[in-house]
């Protein structure tokens, strides 16, 4: 059957019947894209976020009277009390409400059975989520322009700082912002409706308490303003931003690549963040143990890097058991350059890959922070003038042999449980989610288990969980310089990780060979199989 080509065309010369264009892409696809409209639409022919923003204005309004009847003359600083009750009602509206509502937003997409539509419409995962996430900023906005007046009165009624304000709004804005992402993420996580429920319990419970810490802290703030003009202030302030905006785009990052097809690339942007965070990690390290005074003691900066591994290790655990062989659509990625190819390897999808990148930047961490240890003071240091210390103290008896006993238990309880896992349950999808499960819950086997033997034998130290499988306790009693039960430590611990390298080197063997074989042309993206990550 035969059609007429002028028939197919409208007034314009477009075709009549033709699929809706795509939407923009770049920074205007991204941050004005249907999703934001459409969920602000919503929201207006919507009862929930009416009801909410009158009802909170309500009540704020009603404690602000109250608040005025109690002020006499004698009232000192009225306007902090008068922000005090204002601010707490902002906090529940914007830390609340808006990202309760994301939750649900997202979580609507399930239930209504409507994410298949925004797919169909040749929207990106990205702009799916950052619509969500721009429309929620769009609500709180809201929230903030109908408590303005309110917190215009508390100024004028003396007692209010004008920049402390700028400040506490300005992070209570990042606050609402940053919430609202970790709900959307959460609300990608699962499509089961019984286990959203038990998410969205989890997280207003967790949504109730942040409120009780930003008011908390506002009012701290308000009620003593001269720390804001605290240089420290302005030292951390910073580097807590840095890490809670990395938090923030790990999440965005993970509810794109949960709701990516699963031939694409859902693992190089979040091994590029952190790689990122790593940097940075050590950039703030470095800047705490360089400045005049005070420096940074080797403890703490010993602690930190610790507590970064471990969060490593979290996400090692998922990144070394993805599958081995890239994706189609990812294999024709792979630089056509041989060292190219090699320097990028650990940054693409695949469970060697994975092992080469966790290695990586365990290694950085550990180096790193021994390199700084060298110009922070530690606990036997003596003062020198004003400009700095000098650290009489070898480094491994400031925390330094903690750090390298950390790492050696990272290394065990990620790769160990994981190689022996897949040696005896597959490489299959449903495999790789209960190889996680294991490996996630495996720092509670190696300290349970030999505890519970202790029960059986009688032995009084493994029972009370004396023993080196105690990671937390071999990594704090190794601070001050001495390893506990070093000989249980040389001829347990460390042939335990080196059979978990072991079992990850054929992984990381076949990753080599099949990137050099992408790059140099021999095989082909075709000849890859489709895998999930």
């Amino acid at each position: 059957m035969t059609m007429d080509p002028a028939a197919e065309l409208g007034a314009d010369g477009a075709p009549a019947s033709s699929p809706a264009a795509p939407p923009r892409s770049g920074f205007f696809g991204d941050f004005l894209n249907p999703v934001l409209v459409k969920e602000i639409r919503q929201s207006q022919r919507g009862k929930v976020f009416a009801i909410s923003l009158i009802v909170t204005v309500l009540l704020a309004l009603l404690a602000c009277t109250i608040m005025a009847l109690e002020i006499t003359d004698r009232t000192a600083q009225p306007g902090r009390d008068f922000f005090a009750a204002v601010y707490a009602f902002l906090c529940g509206a914007v830390l609340l409400v808006v990202p309760f509502q994301a939750f649900h937003a997202m979580g609507s997409e399930w239930d209504d059975h409507t994410f298949e539509m925004l797919v169909l419409s040749n929207l990106k995962p990205r702009q799916i989520v950052v619509g969500k996430i721009l429309a929620g900023f769009v609500q709180a906005l809201l929230f903030f322009a109908a408590f303005m007046p309110f917190l215009a009165v508390a100024f004028l009624l003396r007692g209010v700082d004008v920049l402390v304000l700028a400040v506490i709004l300005g992070l209570t804005a990042f606050a609402s912002l940053w919430l609202t992402t970790v709900s959307i993420m959460f609300s990608t996580l699962t499509r089961n409706r019984f286990l959203r429920v038990i998410m969205m319990v989890m997280l207003g419970g967790a949504l109730v308490g942040t409120i009780a810490a930003a008011s908390g802290l506002g009012n701290e703030l308000m009620r003593q303003p001269d720390q804001i003009t605290d240089w420290q202030f302005w030292l951390a302030m910073p580097q807590l931003l840095a890490v809670a905006t990395f938090g923030g785009f790990l999440a965005l990052f993970i509810s794109c690549n949960v709701l990516s097809h699963a031939e694409e690339n859902r693992s190089t942007n979040v091994r590029v963040l952190i790689s990122v965070g790593t940097l940075l990690f050590l950039i703030a390290m470095a800047v705490n143990a360089t400045v005049p005074t005070p420096r940074m003691p080797r403890e703490p900066l010993f602690g930190l890097t610790i507590f970064a591994m471990f969060g490593l290790a979290l996400a090692g655990v998922f990144l070394c058991t993805e599958p081995d062989r890239l994706g189609r659509r990812v294999a024709p990625t792979v630089p056509k350059s041989g060292v190219a190819a090699l320097l990028t390897l650990p940054w693409f999808p695949g469970r060697g890959r994975g092992v080469l990148f966790f290695l990586l930047h365990v290694a950085a961490l550990v180096v790193g922070a021994l390199c700084l240890a060298a110009f922070t003071g530690g606990r036997g240091m003596t003062i020198v003038g004003s400009s700095g210390y000098v650290d009489n103290d070898p480094i491994m008896n400031d925390g330094g042999l903690g750090l390298l006993v950390a790492a050696v238990y990272v290394l065990l309880y990620t790769l160990l449980p994981i190689g022996i896992c897949s040696l005896f349950l597959g490489t299959s999808d449903r495999s790789r989610k209960i190889v996680r499960v294991l490996a996630i819950l495996s720092p509670a086997f190696f300290i349970l288990a030999p505890a519970v033997l202790g029960l059986l034998i009688g032995s009084g130290p493994m029972r009370d969980m004396w023993h080196v499988g105690n990671g937390p306790l071999m990594i704090g009693e190794s601070f001050d310089g001495s390893l506990y039960d070093p000989e249980a430590f040389v001829f347990l611990i460390l042939p335990l990780v080196l059979v978990g390298l072991l079992l990850a080197l054929p992984s990381v063997f076949r990753a080599l060979r099949e990137t050099s074989r992408l790059s140099s042309g021999k095989e082909t993206a075709a000849a890859a199989p489709s895998t999930e990550a």
